[in-house]
């Protein structure tokens, strides 16, 4: 696996830090897209397919928020690496075609795995990574699955089925990658800072849930 560098600590579907925008980001993305803006009033996909400003920062984002995607919590390949792992891309949390004047504003802009991306497509259903809380989410080692914590307040966990469902964050491939993950750890083919810089929800699931001093030995018979 390739290692990242150590960036502000983040968890799959938990608060991620809103970092300031590069230098120049008014120059490069905001003056450029409100003049696209300015001259179509209801632009459309389309339009905007033509007008892609936001991918000016890709790099700098990418690089801010450690490569690690904002909904999976899985470390992603840059845009164009021909690795297996999905590319990664900038998501408009708000979409573009809902509220076009947060196009080209940086805290509309997540960085995402581009099947995240893909299936969130123009949502507006699923919570906000943020603004949500750092214990509505946990993962049943057994399934492999992710739910809602015993701790998310009736009023959100609703959400948080929906926001399961839409990303997919129980579907395949993403399953098998957390497979993979935890079966490398407990038969001690990975170590745990490498699992904590490249997939921190995993990281921190094993710690809140006691895993190396409860299941390791449950785990190896069930994961190869």
């Amino acid at each position: 696996m390739a290692l990242v560098r150590k960036k502000p600590r983040r968890e799959d579907m938990m608060r991620v830090p809103e970092l300031d925008p590069p230098p120049n980001f008014d120059a490069r993305v905001r003056t450029p897209g409100e003049a696209f803006l300015n001259a179509h009033q209801n632009p459309t996909n389309q339009d905007f397919r033509t007008h892609t400003y936001w991918t000016r920062v890709h790099t700098e984002m990418y690089e801010s928020y450690n490569g690690i995607c904002s909904y999976s919590a899985s470390w992603m390949p840059r845009a164009g690496d021909q690795a297996p792992t999905p590319h990664s891309t900038i998501d408009h949390f708000i979409p573009r075609v809902i509220e076009p004047r947060l196009a080209y504003e940086w805290q509309n802009f997540r960085i995402a795995r581009r099947d995240m991306n893909e299936n969130n497509g123009e949502n507006m259903d699923i919570v906000d990574p943020f603004h949500i809380q750092n214990d509505w989410f946990e993962l049943d080692f057994l399934t492999c699955r992710i739910k809602a914590s015993s701790t998310a307040h009736s009023i959100v966990r609703p959400r948080i089925a929906r926001t399961l469902q839409i990303l997919r964050l129980n579907d395949y491939p993403i399953i098998d990658q957390r497979v993979g993950v935890i079966g490398d750890f407990v038969h001690g083919r990975v170590d745990s800072p490498t699992i904590e810089r490249l997939f921190p929800f995993i990281a921190r699931e094993i710690t809140r849930q006691k895993i190396v001093q409860t299941l390791i030995p449950a785990l190896r018979a069930v994961y190869p």
